[in-house]
């Protein structure tokens, strides 16, 4: 599993407002920080992997 995924499940498993203090606290930082805006490329990317999350959930599967 990927330091991504990890994150991302132990956030997952935190109760409602923890979940939204860690969001607040990210979305803080995201403001403040300096950063490039994600690609075309990028942005596809990151929506055909929702898509086709979206559908295996819309399946069942």
């Amino acid at each position: 599993m990927t330091n991504v995924q990890e994150f991302v499940t132990s956030f997952e498993s935190l109760p409602t407002t923890e979940r939204q203090e860690v969001l607040v606290e990210l979305l803080r930082r995201v403001q403040t920080e300096s950063h490039d805006l994600p690609s075309d490329e990028d942005l596809t990317a990151v929506a055909d992997t929702l898509f086709l999350e979206l559908d295996k959930r819309e399946r069942g599967t």
